[in-house]
């Protein structure tokens, strides 16, 4: 489990703690999990190097798109629904997050299957503006803080209560992407390794 520093005020570390239920403890904020580890019960994260903002080349935008929430109307709306929430960070500047946008998250499988089981939240990690939460106010730039995101996008899934599951940095293709939200959607983290599960998936689908 791993420590992360947050240069954030104390009313914005406690907003923080509320919606992540982690343990703050001098200033950091203890929440990462890995739910792909071997033997552990305990939920892991997806360890990928997550690339370097650079120019990527985007094609025009065709087809549906996802639907994208705002942090608290999409917490609201998964305890509501019982729905998982898949939170999107990203920047202005960002070509993979474009590139993810415009790819991964068109594609119809990744599409009919986020509609089914997620709430799907999207947040510029940099932006100072704020929302709600439990009547205390934040800004997006302290929630991807709170959250330990470093680089982008970062993929982070949650509870319907908005409890933390695991982060998945970097850009992700759609054959590999729909691996990950089955694997966390139908709960396989919990008592299946994830590269037996992929192997298996890919298997499948050959």
């Amino acid at each position: 489990m791993e420590s992360l520093d947050l240069k954030v005020d104390m009313r914005t570390r406690t907003a923080l703690y509320l919606f992540l239920t982690a343990a703050v403890a001098g200033g950091a904020v203890t929440f990462l999990v890995d739910v792909f580890a071997a033997e552990t019960p305990e939920p892991r994260v997806i360890r990928v190097e997550a690339p370097q903002a650079q120019v990527v080349r985007v094609e025009p935008a065709t087809g549906h798109e996802v639907k994208w929430r705002e942090f608290a109307e999409g917490l609201e709306e998964a305890g509501e629904a019982e729905k998982l929430v898949l939170v999107d960070f990203y920047t202005d500047w960002c070509g993979w997050c474009k590139r993810m946008d415009r790819t991964t998250y068109r594609d119809s499988l990744v599409l009919d299957y986020l509609s089914r089981r997620y709430v799907p939240v999207k947040i510029d990690a940099e932006s100072k503006s704020t929302t709600q939460y439990n009547g205390e106010a934040f800004t997006y730039r302290d929630i991807a803080g709170g959250f330990g995101v470093r680089s982008y996008p970062t993929t982070i899934f949650l509870e319907s209560d908005g409890t933390p599951i695991t982060t998945v940095p970097g850009y992700w293709k759609p054959e590999d992407f729909i691996i990950i939200l089955h694997f966390i959607g139908d709960r396989h983290y919990k008592d299946t390794k994830f590269d037996e599960f992929s192997k298996a998936w890919k298997a499948k689908t050959e």
